[in-house]
């Protein structure tokens, strides 16, 4: 890929940028995923006991 990019330092400075962007994609889904887990846990946890009742 760097060399696509102009080879050499600058190529592959230019790859790793273009890499960081699907890793900070994935980082931010994973947050907003962990954020909806632990809201719908929660709902579950008081689905059960408002059932249990």
């Amino acid at each position: 890929m760097s060399g696509w990019l102009g080879g050499g330092q600058r190529g592959l400075m230019w790859t790793f940028r273009l890499m960081l962007i699907p890793m900070r994609v994935a980082s931010l889904l994973g947050v907003t995923a962990r954020r909806a887990y632990l809201r719908g846990v929660a709902t579950a946890a008081a689905s059960m006991r408002a059932c249990k009742s």
